[in-house]
């Protein structure tokens, strides 16, 4: 076999690896990438905050969304705002611990909300017992136990007078504080409560039975137990997590966080020019700082309506990736660099072909 002979295979060879080279760009889309700064965020964020005005929050946000972290669930307990609030948390709680979902944080608690509390429950207590005395009908023991109850309690309001005084006068001198001045006059208005009810209890002894004043005690007895319900709920409430997480405590504006970093969202900005060439599904790389020589590998699963502004005045669009964090190398917080795979819209041949035939 002459060279000539020989070279004819291998040119026909040559020119069809340049045509599939060819036909192939034209067979298949078109990739770029769009390279930006991205934010980690945790999957779920749960807060505690003290709105320092008599109420906290407490607040389960989703870190999926492309414009940020939207609230799933929030529980907010308003309080007097001359009450003070507390929280007592669960022993051996420390920042950087993983909790589980359901486990107890600690307990917040309101004592002045507590002190009303046990109030109202003293209330329907002597309640209760008048409708028993009305029940029972008038019986001269009877009316002489409650007579001496109500000397008792005539008694210790009247006792307590002076102290509320001497308390007012050392607040204007600044030798004591508003809130214990608080507590007094509450002590006042309960001993005076209870002077009322010990009267109303005295008449009752004394009168006969009467369905209509069965009846209004009885009125007077469920609005008790109403004012009880929202009373147990204002004078304390116990704290569990509702994710798993990690937990961080002390703030000046929260009390404690718990972050679920199992799964974690970038928040990436996103040119006006390369909007209409991202797409939901689309692959992304991650890289940061804060984690050398690691590539974190995830998707595009949201993107923003409409486009806002950065600081310096740059109009975009906002996505978010979602990272596998099964290591727990990312952070809340953390920043790094993002490489987004675009669409250059020429999704070629066999593109345009499988979407006519699946109808996509």
């Amino acid at each position: 076999m002459t060279p000539g002979t020989r070279s004819g295979p291998r040119t026909a060879l040559g020119v069809a690896a340049i045509f599939v080279l060819l036909s192939g760009a034209a067979l298949v889309p078109n990739w770029g990438t769009s390279r930006q700064m991205a934010v980690v965020e945790a999957g779920q964020t749960f807060q505690v905050t003290s709105e320092g005005s008599g109420s906290w929050a407490a607040t389960l946000t989703d870190g999926r969304p492309a414009r940020g972290g939207t609230i799933r669930s929030q529980r907010v307990l308003a309080m007097d705002r001359a009450d003070l609030v507390e929280l007592t948390l669960a022993p051996g709680l420390a920042t950087g611990q993983r909790v589980a979902a359901g486990e107890t944080l600690g307990r917040l608690r309101a004592p002045r909300a507590e002190r009303r509390l046990a109030e109202a429950r003293a209330v329907r207590d002597a309640l209760q017992a008048r409708r028993d005395l009305l029940a029972a009908g008038a019986r001269d023991a009877d009316v002489a136990v409650t007579q001496t109850a109500l000397r008792v309690a005539r008694a210790e309001h009247q006792a307590w007078q002076p102290e509320v005084a001497r308390l007012r006068t050392l607040v204007a001198s600044g030798a004591v504080s508003q809130a214990e001045l608080q507590t007094a006059e509450l002590r006042s208005e309960v001993l005076a409560a209870q002077v009322a009810l010990a009267s109303a209890e005295v008449e009752a002894a004394r009168s006969p039975a009467r369905p209509e004043a069965l009846h209004e005690v009885d009125a007077e007895i469920d609005a008790v137990e109403a004012a009880l319900i929202e009373a147990e709920e204002l004078a304390g409430e116990l704290l569990t997590s509702p994710i798993d997480g990690v937990l961080e405590l002390g703030g000046a504006a929260w009390l404690l966080r718990i972050y679920d970093l199992d799964t974690v969202y970038l928040r990436i900005p996103v040119p006006e020019h390369h909007r209409n060439r991202l797409r939901l599904g689309a692959p992304v790389r991650f890289s940061t700082r804060s984690a050398d020589r690691q590539l974190f590998l995830g998707e595009v699963v949201d993107l923003s309506v409409d486009a806002g502004s950065l600081p310096t005045g740059t109009r975009v669009f906002w996505a978010s990736a979602e990272i596998d964090n099964e290591a727990m190398m990312l952070r809340s917080g953390m920043t790094g660099q993002v490489d987004i795979q675009l669409d250059d819209g020429s999704e070629g041949l066999i593109g345009a072909l499988w979407h006519d035939l699946v109808g996509a």
